[in-house]
């Protein structure tokens, strides 16, 4: 079961604390995923200052709200969405590589 799966099925959720604490929360997770798979570490760490980001046509949250046809993909400022987990990975990526330094 995919971890959206399961958020799904989670009881008494409040979307007011899950919006004020998702980012810290998926911010978290990821660094423990990029930092236990060094395959994944390298992955990541080779897209170098490359902008990053879920092509996702119905999320606007964490993704663009673009699909991987769309042409405005490649502009930032034609973005329908937050982009949440795109900025996050960048994030994780910095702070992985600020850790080689």
């Amino acid at each position: 079961m995919s971890i959206k799966a399961l958020g799904r099925e989670v009881k008494g959720f409040e979307d007011e604390v899950w919006t004020a604490n998702r980012e810290q929360i998926v911010y978290e997770g990821l660094k423990a995923k990029f930092r236990d798979d060094e395959e994944l570490k390298e992955k990541l760490l080779s897209t170098g200052d490359a902008i990053l980001a879920e092509c996702a046509v119905h999320d606007k949250v964490w993704g663009i709200g673009l699909s991987m046809k769309d042409p405005n993909r490649f502009n930032v400022d034609k973005w329908r969405g937050l982009s949440l987990l795109g900025n996050l990975i960048m994030q994780v990526r910095e702070e992985l590589r600020d850790e080689r330094l």
